[in-house]
């Protein structure tokens, strides 16, 4: 058999050198990934935390929540779903480098009669057929390649939407806790206004104060126990949000009481531009993505290549025919017949002319490829934008901060001169209630400044991507700790 496969192959290579396609180039470099300057605009103290992002908070609820999301929530496990058909086709890919061996057998009884007689046969043969195509222009091998980086690509979707769900669920825990502070406000307030309108019934009882007063402090306890409802609706849709996240329903939610927004530490060092091709797993998504697309295009210029196929079937036949007494040969006697077989040979398959369906072929993996590159410049430019946003926004949301703190203390000063204005005699109602009223929106606008500081964090956090350190179980342990708990 080697006698002919020698020469096949120096005819195969002859004609391959012929053809007027390029070869195969797996290789080619990537777009060049954009140079830029520190994306902080300075030096930053690093925070990095020897797990994941969420440890630098200290807080034992948010660490158990995500813990619960990334096993529990739906959308993470469709993602791990994805990933493991792609490692299935991957492997089913791969299946094409490797010779198929197939075993077949057949049985048989024929019973025949004529002018000369009749006679009966049995038959039965195994054989073991073997095939293998050589992967002269390593079609095979770059489809296995384009494949593989398609599931490692896939990989890299599921850190991106497990960091992508942990920051929705501490976006959500965190406006649960800030509406829970922003109750605890309203309520104090509400007990505040009482007071005060209290001291003006008295004071309007005594001719010390009109009936607008009086109306005008009904007027500030009605409107905090209305923003009362509306927080505590909040809070009920935050929760049902959060349930939604963590794969339940709000029922089933329960939380810790008495948790408050986290001291935020130093801000994690943001690095150059460039960084964000190691740390984003989107970005390096993107990337696998480019790879598999120009091992698709070497596969589609292989397949205009001429194929070589080698085949081998070893086997074992027996045969058994019995005449009748009737035949001219004699009747009576069986004659069998058995024996190993062995049969091998070769095929070539040279394209000569598709329609042009080849090379169209090719021009639409080229395109494919081209889609992704510019794919790939759209991620990166939006990792960008997501840093560079996240910074600036956590810059300015911290100077809000400090200025709302400022306003607060003026506020409260300028509540108490009030007060003893009024209680002097010296002016009316109307300025008490009108430093009461800044006061107590100050304080609401200082509680929600404070949430959108961590929400800055938050995003930055996500933005930057970082290493993803979490013990991530792969499908089938969820599968297997489901039945365990079943069982």
């Amino acid at each position: 058999m080697k006698y002919f496969i020698v020469p096949l192959s120096f005819l195969v290579l002859a004609l391959g050198g012929c053809t007027k396609l390029r070869s195969p180039q797996p290789d080619r470099p990537l777009p060049p990934f954009p140079e830029f300057t520190e994306t902080s605009g300075g030096e930053r103290e690093a925070a990095e935390a020897a797990g994941p992002w969420w440890l630098v908070f200290g807080d034992p609820a948010l660490q158990a929540l995500i813990d619960q999301g990334l096993s529990q929530n739906l959308t993470v496990r469709q993602q791990w779903a994805r990933l493991e058909q792609s490692q299935a086709l991957a492997e089913q890919a791969r299946a094409g480098r490797f010779p198929q061996v197939r075993a077949t057998g057949n049985l048989g009884w024929t019973r025949s009669v004529g002018a000369f007689g009749s006679s009966t046969g049995q038959n039965a043969s195994v054989s073991l057929p073997v095939s293998y195509e050589l992967d002269v222009f390593a079609r095979a091998a770059r489809t296995h390649q384009a494949a593989s980086l398609e599931a490692e690509a896939t990989r890299e979707d599921v850190d991106a939407m497990a960091l992508t769900m942990s920051a929705q669920i501490a976006e959500a825990w965190y406006d649960v806790v800030n509406t829970r502070a922003r109750e605890l406000l309203l309520q104090q307030q509400s007990e505040l206004d009482a007071t005060y309108l209290e001291l003006v019934t008295l004071r309007f009882r005594e001719g010390l104060a009109s009936s607008v007063d009086v109306h005008q402090q009904r007027l500030q306890a009605a409107r905090s126990a209305s923003q009362m409802e509306l927080t505590e609706l909040q809070r009920e849709l935050f929760e049902q949000q959060l349930a939604l996240l963590l794969g339940r329903t709000r029922g089933e939610l329960s939380l810790p009481e008495g948790a408050t927004l986290p001291e935020l530490g130093a801000a994690p060092r943001t690095g150059v531009s460039g960084d964000l091709i190691e740390r984003r797993p989107d970005v390096r998504a993107a990337q696998r993505r480019v790879e598999a697309s120009d091992r698709r295009i070497a596969a589609a210029v292989a397949a205009r290549m001429p194929s070589i196929r080698l085949n081998v079937t070893p086997g074992y036949s027996w045969n058994r025919n019995e005449f009748g007494e009737d035949s001219p040969i004699g009747g009576g006697e069986a004659r069998v017949s058995s024996g190993f077989t062995l049969s091998a040979g070769a095929s070539i398959d040279i394209p000569i002319f598709d329609g042009f369906a080849g090379r169209s072929a090719v021009r639409a993996q080229e395109s494919g490829q081209q889609l992704l590159i510019e794919a790939f410049h759209q991620v990166i430019l939006q990792a960008l934008f997501e840093v560079e946003s996240a910074i600036r926004q956590e810059h300015h949301q911290g100077r809000n901060l400090e200025l709302l703190r400022t306003q607060a203390t003026i506020a409260d000063e300028t509540l108490e001169s009030a007060q003893a204005r009024f209680r002097a005699g010296l002016s009316d109602y109307l300025p008490v209630l009108g430093a009461l009223q800044a006061r107590h929106a100050l304080r609401l606008q200082l509680q929600d400044a404070e949430r959108q500081v961590v929400s800055s964090r938050i995003q930055l956090h996500r933005a930057l991507g970082g290493p993803w350190t979490a013990e991530r179980p792969e499908p089938s342990q969820l599968r297997e700790n489901e039945e365990g708990d079943e069982s």
